[in-house]
């Protein structure tokens, strides 16, 4: 264990004195990014990681090695140096030492830490009931404080005192306060971080934290308008949220949104209650000059129509399961798309196969407008062999 931490600090120290000097190549990538998001001329596509805790795996580091936020980095500034691409739409967030001290802190969580993993647990999540929807359009903040997080968070629960609920106020702000630190420090090394803020379109927001997939897919049959309604509600209480972004934006950076549900909606299902929050967010944001990163989970082609709607400047699309090829063709003068080889080929394939797959694309479709990435976020062993990545990576880099 020793041996493997002083292998990752070895690593960073390396990075830190090589790479990071380097200042030409690091602005050189972040132009690609600003390129390739407004959809300009560029020689090669730009190559993005999106991974978690997949990081130890290409890094050669067991997980249980990672016990501080500098052991965190120096896995990233690693992973750096293998494949040195453009930027990440992730950080590595190890979950023994980002997820399970929130957990403690606040008494409870929708996630559960095993093994070094996190994994969201659905009977955590259903903590909103099916007839309160009214209620949390009535008044969605003082619904959302008062009612659902002391279902959630025994820090928060009715019979603490307040001297109690702000112990794990302020024990879940120390908890997160390494983290604020850990991110500048990854691009002080030399990452470029495409993803810098996050938000959700309300009725995701509804469905991953309070209703969970099986409840909320009897809801959308059975009460869309009550949903449609308080999904406004929460828009309207987003905004400021939203607009303050704006203090933050670059040309370089984006707000990444998941996109979950719409794959379970019908195409009517989708325009009455998930839409109308979705288009407005966009434009909201767009005209602010703020970037948005989609992350369209599963399958979209039935809802491409809608898609073609939303502003032409501003926005990128990471698609899961759709043909990049099609993307491209239906909507590639409305979003930057990011895509083109998938887990399970990076998972079992050669690396032949994997090259030819990413060749193959490029060579169809062209760099501009291209973010070069694998279909899911990485988290598993089995999400890419490392001798992939890397022949991946040197491809896109000798274009």
């Amino acid at each position: 264990m020793k041996t493997a931490i002083n292998k990752m600090y070895y690593c960073k120290h390396f990075i830190k004195e090589v790479y990071m000097r380097d200042e030409t190549k690091f602005l050189e990538k972040k132009e690609r990014i600003i390129q390739t998001i407004q959809r300009k001329n560029t020689k090669k596509p730009a190559l993005v990681l999106d991974a978690d805790t997949y990081y130890p795996v290409m890094a050669g580091v067991a997980p249980e090695d990672v016990r501080t936020f500098d052991d965190a980095l120096a896995v990233m500034d690693k992973v750096m140096e293998l494949l040195d691409y453009d930027s990440a739409a992730c950080t590595y967030m190890p979950p023994n030492i980002c997820t399970q001290p929130m957990l403690d802190a606040l008494g409870g969580g929708t996630f559960i830490v095993k093994d070094y993993y996190k994994m969201q647990d659905p009977a955590k999540v259903a903590i909103m009931h099916e007839d309160e929807y009214t209620l949390l359009a009535k008044d969605p903040a003082n619904f959302i404080m008062g009612t659902l997080l002391p279902r959630r968070y025994t820090a928060f629960a009715e019979d603490k005192s307040f001297e109690e609920k702000m112990a794990g106020v302020l024990g879940a702000f120390q908890a997160g306060g390494g983290l604020q630190a850990y991110q500048p420090q990854i691009v002080e090394h030399g990452t470029h971080l495409m993803c810098t803020g996050f938000a959700q379109v309300p009725v995701d927001y509804i469905f991953v934290y309070y209703r969970e997939l099986k409840g909320m897919l009897i809801d959308v049959k059975r009460r869309p308008q009550q949903i449609a309604e308080a999904s406004q509600a929460l828009f309207e209480l987003q905004k400021p949220m939203l607009m303050a972004n704006q203090m933050t934006a670059t040309p370089d950076t984006t707000v990444f949104m998941p996109l979950t549900l719409p794959s379970f909606l019908s195409p009517r299902e989708f325009e009455k209650i998930y839409w109308p929050t979705m288009k407005a967010s966009a434009e909201l944001q767009t005209g602010l000059g703020i970037n948005i990163c989609y992350s369209l989970e599963r399958d979209w082609h039935r809802l491409y129509d809608y898609l073609k709607e939303l502003p032409k400047t501003g926005i990128t699309s990471f698609f899961e399961n759709d043909d990049i090829r099609t993307v491209k063709k239906e909507l590639g003068d409305v979003m930057a798309i990011g895509g083109g080889i998938s887990t399970d080929l990076l998972g079992i394939g050669t690396k032949e196969e994997c090259v030819d797959c990413v060749k193959s694309l490029v060579d169809d479709i062209g760099p501009t407008g291209l973010m070069i990435r694998p279909n899911r976020n990485m988290l598993y062993p089995t999400d890419g062999k490392p001798e992939n990545m890397i022949a991946v990576a040197e491809y896109v880099h000798s274009l």
